[in-house]
């Protein structure tokens, strides 16, 4: 065995005790927390949580909307003007007053189109009437029709109810639409650019955006 150098001093071995260090211990919790902030800001939190304002049951419930007139029992120009109001109201989501003007007073004995105008609560909304198939015979007379209109009456109430109309079944919860539609606004069909938001019972955050649609108002999901 060789003896030490003169003037050299051993060092001792330090055995490793296996015992993390305590700033390992803090970063492993930092790590975690973060961890789990991304989880919950990504796949928990409902991204559209600062949207919308809250949408409760409305007063009518479940009825659908309709008009305030009684549905004629007789056809011809009667039945079109019902109809036509029945589609306005159904856009708007809300019943109100209506009243509907047409170009012609009897329905044509041939195809043709004419105009009609529905007025909902002071709003006009024009229409293209077509009548495409007329048989008359045996004393009464027999028609095919179809009306468009490029034109749909968007309301704040009737969005909220028709959401609401349109969700709850489902059992989802904490509704909400965009504070900004409008009270009562005539809009494009299609989509309007305001949107509604809801949670499902398995936690899951969904968006859809008004459409006025060819029967109504609808709700297409918008979840990107």
């Amino acid at each position: 065995m060789s003896s030490p150098t003169p003037g050299a001093s051993r060092v001792p071995k330090v055995r490793s005790t296996g015992v993390p260090s305590a700033e390992g211990c803090l970063g492993l919790v930092v790590f975690v927390a973060l961890a789990a902030a991304a989880f919950y800001w990504f796949e928990i939190r409902d991204p559209w949580a600062d949207q919308g304002v809250a949408v409760s049951k409305p007063a009518t419930g479940t009825a659908e909307p309709s008009p305030a007139v009684p549905e004629p029992e007789n056809g011809g120009m009667a039945e079109i003007a019902y109809d036509l109001q029945r589609k306005v109201i159904e856009g708007a989501g809300v019943t109100r007053q209506t009243s509907v003007e047409c170009e012609l007073t009897e329905v044509p004995d041939s195809a043709q189109d004419f105009g009609c105008t529905v007025t909902y609560d002071g709003i006009d909304v024009p229409y293209t009437v077509s009548i495409t198939d007329v048989t008359t015979g045996l004393g009464m007379t027999v028609f095919q029709w179809d009306a468009k209109s490029e034109k749909a009456i968007l309301t704040r109430e009737g969005a909220f109810a028709g959401f609401w109309r349109d969700v709850s079944p489902t059992g989802a919860t904490d509704l909400r639409c965009d504070d900004g539609i409008p009270e009562k606004k005539l809009v494009p069909m299609g989509r309007t650019g305001f949107y509604c938001y809801s949670t499902t019972d398995r936690g899951d955050h969904h968006r859809v955006e008004v459409a006025q649609g060819e029967h109504g108002l609808v709700f297409e999901y918008a979840d990107d």
